[in-house]
């Protein structure tokens, strides 16, 4: 086993997407900002979301994400050593897109996890020795999609985040290494807090012989919590995304085009230095980040950031959190998924152009927020 007293520093950001301005631009000014601190650091994790690729077909009725292959030089460069590709958008572009990725990622010198050829390649972690100290590091996706997305035993994709099948794995492999990372995407977009299933889902976790959970998906920051020696960070949020159109096709049958937008929550980030001995997390430090307006993700000098950050935290202890999580769902699906749906002024001229079709897309709406809001489900596009 690992070196009594050695260290290790691992640095963990959130989501990294190249779709915009930046996709064919590569470019290392974009993360600048944040490489000095990546450069110090022995592991440096991030989650790819989206793949590098030049070829492949778009999926269809879906927000599609895409970078230049020569991205992953880049990445490289900034000090990044690790990448998952276990999200519902490394995919976006099939096979082709993936497969590509894997080989840019390789060619730069990057190791990627939690995707690949067939299911044991997606699922198999990458095993590393840091001054010392041997890691087994994992990537699963919990998020369901419709497209085609997961990998099986003939077939690329991403490692889909089943915990009996995850957990016998970690068991496995336990005895070989001093540490367990695990790379998940999961939770709900532009949720602050997790739901009581995932917290409690990191206890299991965790008693399982996983030392630090590493979230991402709901493209906002959320909690971390270090407790007996193990790290859960539930999400980062965006490291760095951008505004951008997309197509879809509606529930008319026609296309439509949108804009994907980032909010002022959409743009905080942040990364997580954690200090680890062979024994577990010693500490954890939290850098702010910011994506700012022209697309590059700079230090947020803001002085209350830390301290934000570290109240998101503080409700995970309260006796009555599924209680307040509960609450807080309900809010924050209205003003999601359901009051947008009833916006506006109610005019008669809007009046006259209701439809039955309208009564049943609100219909769905709330019934699809209330099974979120009751943990019966974390997939809001079912």
């Amino acid at each position: 086993m690992g070196l009594s007293g050695q260290l290790i520093d691992v640095a963990f950001v959130g989501d990294i997407s190249f779709q915009g301005r930046h996709m064919d631009r590569p470019s290392d000014v974009v993360m600048a900002s944040a490489a000095p601190v990546f450069k110090a650091c022995d592991l440096v994790i991030a989650n790819l979301e989206g793949p590098l690729a030049d070829r492949g077909q778009p999926a269809p009725n879906k927000c599609t994400l895409r970078g230049s292959p020569l991205w992953a030089a880049v990445l490289k460069k900034s000090g990044i050593t690790l990448v998952s590709l276990a999200n519902n958008h490394v995919m976006d572009f099939g096979p082709e897109g993936l497969l590509d990725s894997l080989d840019a990622l390789k060619a730069a010198g990057l190791s990627a996890v939690g995707a690949g050829r067939n299911y044991s390649e997606a699922a198999a972690p990458e095993l590393l020795t840091l001054n010392g100290i041997r890691l087994a590091v994992f990537a699963r996706s919990a998020v369901i999609v419709s497209s085609p997305c997961y990998a099986g035993e003939k077939h690329a994709g991403v490692a889909f985040f089943e915990p009996e099948t995850l957990i016998q794995e970690v068991r496995n492999v336990r005895s070989q290494v001093d540490l367990v990372l695990l790379v998940l995407h999961w939770g709900l977009e532009d949720y602050s807090w997790p739901s009581p299933s995932q917290v409690r889902m990191s206890e299991t976790l965790f008693n399982a012989g996983v030392d630090l959970i590493l979230g991402h998906h709901p493209h906002v920051l959320q909690a971390m919590r270090l407790k007996n020696r193990r790290l859960v960070s539930f999400s980062m949020g965006n490291f760095l995304f951008d505004e951008f159109e997309w197509s879809f096709q509606g529930r008319d049958g026609r296309p439509h085009t949108s804009l994907s937008r980032l909010s002022r929550s959409n743009r905080k980030s942040g990364v997580l230095r954690i200090s680890c001995t062979a024994a577990g997390v010693e500490s954890a430090d939290f850098l702010p980040m910011k994506i700012e307006t022209d697309g590059t993700a700079q230090v947020d000098p803001d002085p209350g950031r830390k301290r934000a950050f570290e109240r998101l935290g503080r409700p995970l202890s309260w006796p009555a959190y599924a209680l307040l999580w509960k609450s807080y769902a309900l809010i924050k699906e209205w003003s999601l998924r359901i009051s947008p749906l009833l916006g506006g002024k109610l005019t008669w001229q809007r009046l006259k152009k209701v439809r039955p079709h309208h009564f049943k897309g609100v219909f769905q709406a709330i019934k699809r927020s209330l099974r979120i809001a009751t943990e019966n489900t974390t997939n809001p596009y079912e």
